[in-house]
Protein backbone atom coordinates (compact mmCIF):
# COMPACT_ATOMS: atom_id res chain seq x y z
CA UNK A 1 0.00 0.00 0.00
CA UNK A 2 1.54 3.21 -0.81
CA UNK A 3 -0.59 5.31 1.26
CA UNK A 4 -2.46 4.57 3.97
CA UNK A 5 -3.97 4.73 7.87
CA UNK A 6 -2.10 2.21 9.42
CA UNK A 7 1.68 1.77 9.32
CA UNK A 8 3.74 -0.88 10.09
CA UNK A 9 7.57 -1.37 10.95
CA UNK A 10 9.50 -4.58 12.21
CA UNK A 11 12.72 -4.37 13.97
CA UNK A 12 15.28 -6.77 15.44
CA UNK A 13 16.44 -5.54 18.28
CA UNK A 14 18.97 -7.58 21.56
CA UNK A 15 18.99 -10.95 22.14
CA UNK A 16 16.94 -11.21 18.60
CA UNK A 17 13.65 -10.23 19.90
CA UNK A 18 11.45 -8.44 17.25
CA UNK A 19 9.62 -5.46 18.03
CA UNK A 20 6.67 -4.14 15.88
CA UNK A 21 6.09 -0.79 16.12
CA UNK A 22 2.50 0.36 14.45
CA UNK A 23 1.84 4.04 13.66
CA UNK A 24 -2.09 4.84 12.78
CA UNK A 25 -3.40 8.08 11.07
CA UNK A 26 -6.25 10.46 11.31
CA UNK A 27 -4.65 11.41 7.65
CA UNK A 28 -3.48 8.73 4.80
CA UNK A 29 0.40 9.31 4.78
CA UNK A 30 3.03 8.00 2.11
CA UNK A 31 5.30 5.36 3.09
CA UNK A 32 7.61 8.25 3.19
CA UNK A 33 5.77 10.16 5.76
CA UNK A 34 5.68 7.47 7.76
CA UNK A 35 9.42 6.72 7.98
CA UNK A 36 9.97 10.35 8.78
CA UNK A 37 7.61 9.81 12.05
CA UNK A 38 9.20 6.23 13.21
CA UNK A 39 12.46 7.89 12.51
CA UNK A 40 11.41 10.61 15.13
CA UNK A 41 10.08 8.22 17.61
CA UNK A 42 12.68 5.27 18.03
CA UNK A 43 11.85 4.69 22.22
CA UNK A 44 10.67 1.29 21.70
CA UNK A 45 13.67 0.25 19.75
CA UNK A 46 16.48 1.11 22.33
CA UNK A 47 14.55 -0.83 25.35
CA UNK A 48 16.56 -3.73 26.45
CA UNK A 49 15.41 -7.18 26.00
CA UNK A 50 12.91 -8.56 27.97
CA UNK A 51 12.88 -12.28 29.02
CA UNK A 52 9.20 -13.43 29.03
CA UNK A 53 8.08 -14.73 32.48
CA UNK A 54 8.95 -18.38 33.38
CA UNK A 55 11.81 -18.47 31.28
CA UNK A 56 15.57 -17.62 31.76
CA UNK A 57 17.85 -16.13 29.50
Amino acid sequence: MAEGFVHERRTQVAGGLWVTQQLISAEPLTREQAAKIFAREPRLLHRGARVPAGRTG
